[in-house]
């Protein structure tokens, strides 16, 4: 009986084992899978020409690699975006006559490229490999241009100080103003005897209680003028509070004090990864301005909006290895996600300010990778 019984499992065991081959097989990292719908941006699983999968030779892969100017050390299977996320400022030399650009601006108008088209034909993002796509900016620079770290939390927190002193000053005052009139009033029972001593003290009584009252007066002048000039800096930056980019601030003016910001920001964050001065400040100009012409893209595909936010940021890190700005991994992670909001039309990651130090070391780790 259980020879019989196994005899007719037989077919539906090699069925299955069949269906499970041809699920690895579509899921493998250079099988072929889930194409792009875009022919200019090649898919993370396309095959190339040259034969780069599984069953290449290394010859057949390191000559691919170097078609592209790839570092070795890349894997030239995976696209060249992903790389370029990784490798931030390796120059990509172009024929005679036309300008010399870096892989990070490379990166970032092909991602952009992507989202726009992906936008305007209407492509779901299941459509997709990389599945996941939100809004996600850098915390941005402002030192430079505003107010250094948060506005009103520096504010209250002087006013509070300044309060405390001047309810100390006023105490001290009041206690030594009693006990002056208490010596005063002794004194003057005993006036017969000390008249000289009395007008002494009584004058520098008065003195004292002058410029009592001078200090006074002085400190509460004090307290008055920056409690006002408190609620003007405060009225200034209410409305925004430094450190977030969002969608309202793309949509503004391009000379605004926040793209002012995130493109010094940008240009300084390019220098430290090795990019010379004028090539980081033009890339900065051109990173800032490629983010506001696609961001119209995004408003004009509102219809996609609510279902790219629905992506979680851990969909996002475990399914790319850069977001749609281009950000690698290896920042995000070394930077460390401090706090994430979610408001009504975007979605913003913030980075620790303190962790910008850390610039070095990630120029450190990138040179380090493309010397293996």
């Amino acid at each position: 009986m259980d020879d019989i019984q196994l005899m007719r499992l037989s077919p539906k065991l090699l069925t299955f084992f069949w269906l499970l081959c041809l699920v690895i097989g579509c899921l493998s990292p250079c099988a072929g899978g889930h194409p792009h719908h875009f022919p200019h941006v090649r898919s993370v699983t396309e095959v190339p020409s040259n034969g780069c999968d599984n069953s290449s030779t290394t010859s057949n892969c390191e000559a691919y690699a170097l078609s592209l100017n790839m570092n070795l050390s890349a894997d030239p299977c995976v696209e060249f975006d992903e790389y370029a996320c990784g490798r931030f400022y390796k120059e990509a030399k172009y024929s005679p006559g036309e300008t010399s650009i870096t892989s990070f601006s490379i990166a970032q108008s092909k991602v952009m490229d992507f989202v726009s088209d992906m936008l305007r034909e209407d492509v779901k993002p299941t459509d997709y490999s990389y599945q996941s796509l939100p809004k996600v900016y850098f915390k941005s620079c402002l030192n430079e241009v505003a107010v250094e770290g948060v506005v009103m939390v520096e504010v209250v927190v002087v006013v509070v100080v300044v309060v405390v002193v001047v309810v100390v000053v006023v105490v001290v005052v009041v206690v030594v103003v009693v006990v002056v009139v208490v010596v005063v009033e002794v004194v003057e029972v005993v006036a017969v005897v000390v008249v000289v001593l009395v007008v002494v003290v009584v004058v520098v009584v008065k003195v004292v209680v002058v410029v009592v009252v001078v200090v006074v007066v002085l400190v509460v002048a004090v307290v008055v003028v920056l409690i006002v000039v408190s609620v003007f800096v405060l009225m200034i930056f209410a409305h925004h509070t430094p450190g977030e980019l969002t969608l309202s601030d793309f949509q503004g003016e391009r000379n605004s004090t926040v793209l002012t910001a995130y493109e010094t920001y940008s240009r300084e964050l390019a220098i430290e990864l090795g990019a010379e001065p004028s090539v980081a400040a033009e890339d900065a100009k051109t990173f800032v301005d490629m983010q506001q012409e696609l961001l119209k893209d995004v408003v004009e595909g509102s219809d996609l909006l609510q279902q790219i936010f629905e992506t979680t940021l851990e969909d996002l890190y475990a399914n790319a290895n850069c977001t749609w700005l281009g950000v690698p991994q290896t920042i995000t992670t070394l930077f460390g996600l401090t706090s994430v909001t979610l408001k009504t039309d975007e979605r913003v990651v913030t980075f620790d300010k303190k962790n910008f130090k850390r610039l070095g070391d990630i120029k450190a780790i990138l040179e380090t990778k493309s010397e293996r």
